[in-house]
């Protein structure tokens, strides 16, 4: 069975667990990075600030690729 767009469920679900893996892998590096790149700091502030920061940017990225999509499919 096709979606209207032409795509398989399973390819469409397999894309997504894709994504959802890249999402989580970039939330992972970021909140080690940012963890590691504030040594100097509070240790509460440090965790915070680590704890916080990787779902903005994951929410900024989903955020800019929901606008690219729904630009593309309008042209």
């Amino acid at each position: 069975m096709q979606n209207k767009n032409g795509s398989s469920p399973n390819r469409t679900l397999i894309q997504a667990l894709v994504v959802g893996l890249v999402l989580a892998v970039i939330g992972i590096v970021l909140f080690l990075l940012i963890y590691a790149a504030l040594d100097q700091v509070d240790q509460a502030t440090r965790l915070f600030t680590a704890l916080c920061s990787p779902p903005v940017v994951i929410g900024i990225i989903a955020g800019l690729y929901a606008l690219y999509v729904r630009n593309s499919r309008e042209d």
